[in-house]
C-alpha cells in the first residue's frame, strides 16, 4: 500500500527529498546501504542532538552510517543496547506518523515521552482549572494505549460529543489510508472545529515543525473538520524549576572582574565554601510549557497557519506535493539527480519560492580515505557542486589551481581562505610525501602563535574538562531545560615546561571528581571543582573549545551566586587550546592534514601524535559518558551497578580527555621549536614588549 507518512513529507519539504526516499522504508534503507557498499553512492547527513543550548562541534552523528551499522552487523557483535536500539529503529520504521530521525540514545526517547506526559499533564491541569473557573464539566480522552484502527473510530465518535475537549493521540487518515496521522493533542471546539497542538521536546519552534502540523492539517480537513488554528508545544527555556519565569536569564553576562584579587578576594571564599542544597520540587506545568502558534526561526514570527494560508494563496497545492512525492518514492533513480529543490520560505509575503541546489546528500562515490573537498569544514554543499561539475576535483591532489575560473559559480570563487590553506598544506603533503614546521604553520603566524603560547608559560596551568548532563524536562531544582549539568572533571596540572604526556605521572599532577550519589550533582561538583581549580595556587586555566566549559561556568554563576567570585575568576582566566587551529578571525594557525578538515580534539591529537587514544576505554565518548550518567541519575542504572562496574570506566575517560589537551600543547611546542629552536629568546622578547 502506497503511504506519504507525516515524517515523509516534512522531510521531503524542509531537508532533502533523497533523505527522505531513504528513510521512507526499511527497504529503501538497505537499498542505500547497499549502493554504499557497492561503492555507486556516498552519503552526507549528520543529524544534530534535538537541544537547544548545546555547544555545536561534537554534537550530532551520522544518522545512516549509524543506522546501517545496526541493520546489517550481525547481531552477536551488537552490545545489549545496541539491539534495543535496532529493534527501536525497525518500529520506528513502521511507525504511523513514519521514521522521525532522533539520536536513538535512550535520553532522546525518554525526553521525548517526558514531553508528551507534561504535555498531558498541561492540559489536563488547564481542563480542572477551567471547569471549576466556569463551572463547566469538560472531559479529556487518551488514546495512547488504543490499537490504530480503533483509535481511527473512536476519534470520529468522541469529536461528536462536545463535552470532550482534548484528545489525547487521536488518530486520522485520509486518500485511502495514504495519509494518516496521530495528533499530540487535539482541543474540539464543536461543530467540526478544532485546534492541532503539536508537541515537540525543544524550546523553540522551527520549520520543520511547520511542515508537521501542516500536514495534520490537511490530513484532518480531509475528513471534513474546519481546523481554527494550529499551535506547536514547546518547552519554555525560561522556567526555572522551584523559581519560575526567569526572563532575565537568558540576557545573562559574568561581571568583568579582572581586578579581582586572588589572596584577598577568592581565597576566603575557598576557605568558607560550603555544600549548597539541591531538591526536586514539583513541575509546574503551566510555566513549564508554552504554546505558540508562530515560527521562532524568522525575526518576522509568521503565524503558521497564516503561512499555510499563504502558501496555498501562491499556488502551493498539497494533493500535488503528496503525488510529486510518491511519484519521487517510485524510482531508485531519483538518487542519482545531481540537483534537489527546496523550499524557500519569504516570510513577510507569507509566501515561499523553490530552489534547486546541488544535493549534498547523496552524492556519486568517491573514495573517502583520500583527501577530499568534503571533509573541509563547512564546505560540503560548495563541494557538491564542484564534484557534479568537475567529478575527479573532489580529490584535492586533482586541484591544480584554486584561482582557476572554473571554480567561479554564481560570480563568488567557491574557495575561501580557509579552504585555501587547508587545500595548500594537502597539496604540498601529497606532492612532497612529507610534512615540516613550516608548512603545517600559516604564513605570517609565527608571532600570532607566540603571543598564544605565552599564556602555556605562565604557570600553574591547569587544563580541564567538564562531563555533562541534560534534560529536556528540567530535573533539579534551578535548573531549566536542555542546561549542561556538569557532574564530573579531570583537571591535568603542569607547572614547568618538562612535562611529558607519556609520563603524566612523574611530570605532571591531575586531579578528577565525579558524583556518585543519585541526586543534583552541581553541588558536590561546584565544592571539588572550586577547590581543586586552586590547589596549586591561581593560575592560567585552559579548555578546548571554551566556550562550552566557559557556558557550563557561567550557568553555574548564575543559579549559585555565593560561589560568584571565584567561579568568574576561573571563567575570566580561561583560555582555548583550540585557537591554535580556530580562531574567529584567523584559522588554521597550524593544520596538519591528517586534521581532515575538522577543528575536534578526536581529529587534532591523534594527527599530531597517535599513540594516545580511546581503543582500551569501554566509555570511549563524551555523549556515551553523558548518556550512562543520566541512566544513573534517573536509576535506570543502580548504586551498585555504577559503583562497580561503571564509574572508574567513566573516570579513565575524562581524564584521557585532558591528557589528550596535553598532547596537543606538547605538541604544538615541537612545531614551533622545529620552526625556530631558538622561540623561547622571542617568546622572552614578547614578554618585554609588552
Amino acid at each position: 500500500m502506497k503511504v506519504v507518512t507525516k515524517e515523509d513529507f516534512k522531510r521531503y519539504m524542509s531537508v532533502c527529498p533523497k533523505i527522505a526516499w531513504i528513510f521512507h522504508s526499511l527497504e529503501n534503507f538497505k537499498k542505500i546501504v547497499n549502493l554504499r557498499k557497492n561503492k555507486i553512492v556516498e552519503t552526507h547527513y549528520k543529524v544534530e542532538m534535538n537541544s537547544d543550548e548545546d555547544f555545536n562541534s561534537s554534537f550530532g552523528f551520522n544518522a545512516i552510517d549509524l543506522y546501517s551499522d545496526l541493520l546489517t552487523q550481525e547481531e552477536s557483535l551488537l552490545t545489549k543496547e545496541q539491539l534495543i536500539q535496532k529493534d527501536l529503529l525497525i518500529k520506528q520504521l513502521n511507525d504511523l506518523n513514519g521514521f522521525e530521525i532522533s539520536g536513538l540514545p535512550a535520553e532522546t526517547i525518554v525526553d521525548g515521552l517526558a514531553v508528551g506526559e507534561a504535555a498531558r499533564e498541561y492540559y489536563i491541569e488547564k481542563l480542572y482549572e477551567d471547569n471549576a473557573k466556569n463551572k463547566t464539566n469538560f472531559e479529556y480522552f487518551d488514546f495512547q494505549d488504543m490499537e490504530y484502527h480503533q483509535t481511527i473510530k473512536k476519534t470520529k465518535e468522541l469529536l461528536e460529543n462536545r463535552n470532550i475537549k482534548y484528545l489525547f493521540e487521536p488518530t486520522f487518515e485520509a486518500n485511502d489510508s495514504m495519509l494518516r496521522v496521530r495528533c499530540d493533542v487535539l482541543i474540539n471546539h464543536g461543530n467540526r472545529h478544532v485546534t492541532i497542538v503539536e508537541f515537540k521536546a525543544s524550546t523553540a519552534s522551527k520549520v520543520e515543525h511547520f511542515f508537521d502540523v501542516m500536514y495534520q492539517k490537511k490530513v484532518l480537513e480531509k475528513n471534513g473538520y474546519i481546523v481554527d488554528d494550529v499551535n506547536i508545544g514547546l518547552i519554555n527555556r525560561d522556567y526555572i524549576r522551584a523559581t519560575g519565569i526567569q526572563n532575565e536569564r537568558r540576557d545573562f553576562e559574568v561581571s568583568n572582574l579582572y581586578n579581582i584579587d586572588f589572596e584577598n578576594d577568592v581565597k576566603p571564599k575557598i576557605m568558607d565554601i560550603k555544600l549548597p542544597i539541591s531538591g526536586e520540587s514539583d513541575l509546574v506545568y503551566s510555566q513549564l510549557i508554552r504554546i505558540t502558534d508562530k515560527l521562532d526561526n524568522s525575526t518576522k514570527l509568521p503565524k503558521i497557519n497564516s503561512l499555510i494560508d499563504g502558501m496555498e494563496a501562491n499556488d502551493f497545492y498539497f494533493d500535488g506535493c503528496i503525488n510529486e512525492i510518491l511519484n519521487f518514492f517510485e524510482s531508485e533513480k531519483n538518487l542519482f539527480n545531481s540537483k534537489c529543490q527546496k523550499i524557500k520560505f519569504e516570510y513577510a509575503k507569507l509566501s515561499y519560492k523553490i530552489e534547486e541546489k546541488y544535493c549534498q546528500h547523496v552524492v556519486p562515490y568517491y573514495d573517502k580515505t583520500n583527501f577530499n573537498l568534503y571533509e573541509l569544514s563547512g564546505f560540503k554543499a560548495s563541494a557538491a557542486i564542484i564534484h557534479r561539475l568537475f567529478p575527479n576535483d573532489i580529490y584535492i591532489e586533482n586541484i591544480k589551481s584554486l584561482e582557476d575560473s572554473k571554480y567561479i559559480y554564481n560570480s563568488k570563487n567557491l574557495f575561501k581562505d580557509d579552504q585555501k590553506r587547508v587545500i595548500k598544506v594537502v597539496s604540498n603533503f601529497i606532492k612532497n610525501k612529507k610534512l615540516e614546521a613550516k608548512d603545517i604553520i600559516k604564513e605570517g603566524s609565527y608571532e600570532t602563535i607566540l603571543n598564544d603560547l605565552k599564556q602555556y608559560y605562565k604557570y600553574p596551568v591547569y587544563m580541564y574538562d567538564f562531563e555533562t548532563v541534560k534534560w529536556a524536562i528540567p530535573k533539579y531544582d534551578n535548573s531549566w531545560s536542555y542546561q549542561q549539568i556538569p557532574f564530573q572533571y579531570s583537571i591535568h596540572v603542569i607547572d614547568n615546561p618538562n612535562y611529558d604526556f607519556n609520563d603524566p605521572i612523574n611530570t605532571m599532577k591531575h586531579l578528577n571528581f565525579i558524583a556518585s550519589k543519585q541526586e543534583d550533582p552541581r553541588p558536590e561538583f561546584l565544592l571539588n571543582f572550586i577547590r581543586d581549580c586552586f590547589k596549586y595556587g591561581p593560575g592560567v586555566y585552559v579548555a578546548y573549545n571554551k566556550s562550552f566549559e566557559k557556558g557550563v561556568l557561567k550557568n553555574l554563576i548564575y543559579c549559585y551566586p555565593q560561589f560568584t567570585v571565584p567561579l568568574t575568576y576561573i571563567y575570566m582566566n580561561t583560555i582555548d587550546l583550540m585557537e591554535f587551529f580556530r580562531k574567529k578571525c584567523d584559522n588554521w594557525l597550524i593544520y596538519h592534514p591528517e586534521f581532515r578538515g575538522s577543528y575536534s580534539i578526536k581529529k587534532t591529537q591523534p594527527a599530531l601524535d597517535s599513540s594516545l587514544n580511546y581503543k582500551d576505554l569501554k566509555i570511549n565518548k563524551g555523549d556515551k559518558a553523558s548518556q550512562t550518567f543520566r541512566q544513573f541519575l534517573d536509576n535506570i542504572i543502580s548504586q551498585e551497578e555504577y559503583e562497580i562496574i561503571l564509574k572508574e570506566d567513566m573516570l579513565k575517560y575524562c581524564d584521557r580527555d585532558t591528557l589528550a589537551m596535553i598532547v596537543v600543547l606538547q605538541k604544538v611546542v615541537d612545531i614551533i621549536k622545529e620552526y625556530n629552536p631558538n622561540f623561547l629568546e622571542d617568546l622572552e622578547k614578547q614578554k618585554e614588549d609588552k
